[in-house]
């Protein structure tokens, strides 16, 4: 009689404890597929073992819909994962923390439109009031571009709080309120800039917590 045969046991994230802090989100799921090939690979290696069948490879492909309790694992996690706000000049970084990269990277720019609706000559570009980021830079010739910031110090605070919204809710798509951030700035800011810079984050955004460092220190904690 032959025996029934299983896939090998895999590592559910589901199943286990908390993510741990000083770990991304990524890099935690990767090192679980990682760990979950291996023992693929090890069960494959032996002849007599139901691994070696087509259905295993399914299995694993398988895997996110047999995690039922994961989503709200996910949820959690990021939910305690701080937001990490990197302006500059020309471009704008935003991602979290414990990430060896950012999330999102477009021109800091804002822009409104300079044509009227009749003289527009491309159907396919959706032209709105205010434009940001990306937006603005796809229909930049249909606009007029400003940039908010100057050798990283915000000069122009509408526009700036245009690009924040549009940095938070349509590129991060996170609800801000009660959340951490952490914002760079650079060396000289003046001290009026930072505390504005504070208040809107706590005031318009509703963050829980704002901590402020200087570009350059934070590069040189990255090396």
């Amino acid at each position: 009689m032959s025996s029934a045969r299983n896939p090998p046991t895999l590592i559910d994230p589901a199943a286990q404890s908390p993510t741990p802090h000083h770990l991304s989100l990524t890099t935690y799921l990767a090192r679980v597929r990682q760990l979950n090939s291996k023992l693929l690979d090890a069960a494959t290696q032996d002849p007599n073992s139901s691994a070696a069948s087509p259905i295993n490879t399914r299995w694993l492909a398988e895997l996110p819909e047999r995690w039922p309790t994961l989503l709200p694992l996910l949820t959690s996690f990021a939910s305690r994962n701080p937001s990490v706000l990197d302006g500059g000049t020309g471009f704008l970084k935003v991602g979290y923390a414990a990430q060896n990269f950012p999330e999102h990277q477009f021109p800091s720019i804002v822009g409104r439109p300079i044509l009227r609706s009749e003289e527009r000559t491309d159907d396919n570009v959706v032209i709105k009031d205010i434009m940001c980021g990306d937006e603005a830079a796809a229909a930049r010739t249909m606009l007029q571009i400003s940039y908010p910031m100057e050798n990283g110090i915000v000069k122009r605070w509408d526009d700036m709080q245009h690009l924040w919204d549009y940095t938070f809710y349509e590129k991060l798509k996170v609800d801000t309120n009660g959340q951490k951030i952490l914002l760079t700035e650079p060396p000289m800011n003046p001290l009026k800039n930072r505390e504005q810079m504070c208040e809107v984050m706590f005031d318009r955004y509703g963050f829980g917590g704002v901590y402020v460092a200087i570009q350059a220190v934070l590069a040189l904690y990255a090396q």
